[in-house]
């Protein structure tokens, strides 16, 4: 057997439908090799080991970002903190499960992409203009 750690409480089921168990949050837990992989795919963790290795941590960072992206986009304040950061329960109808970490980093990511935008138009620089100060055609 293999331990996994859930980073909130949940139940994972094999997908043959065998096996099936009750992982509680930041309990270290055996599970069969049948369910360790659908763990890990779900947001466990092994315990001891670096956090985020999990291989699916990095898609579920890119839902949430673009999730913020879209709630941000629509802009209704029912939806967003007074900081304008997407709240917790509109994220879960768009990504169902996620810890606080994979949120805080995307939000940073988003953050991140804002400023640079903004920095970018900030430093836009004119295109430039055609020489007119000598007749290039001999006229």
């Amino acid at each position: 057997m293999k331990q996994v750690v859930a980073p909130y409480d949940m139940s994972i089921q094999s997908d043959s439908g065998v096996h099936g168990i009750i992982l509680k949050a930041g309990e270290p837990t055996d599970v069969v090799d049948e369910l360790f992989d659908v763990a890990l795919n779900r947001g466990c963790s092994i315990p001891g080991g670096v956090p985020g290795q999990n291989k699916l941590d990095g898609q579920i960072v890119e839902r949430l970002v673009s999730a913020m992206r879209l709630l941000r986009q629509v802009g209704n304040p029912d939806q967003l903190t007074a900081t304008g950061e997407p709240r917790v329960a509109e994220l879960k109808q768009i990504v169902p499960n996620f810890t606080p970490d994979q949120r805080k980093e995307a939000w940073e990511k988003v953050q991140a992409e804002e400023a640079t935008v903004v920095d970018d138009e900030d430093f836009e620089q004119a295109e430039p203009q055609p020489d007119v100060s000598e007749d290039k055609w001999g006229d």
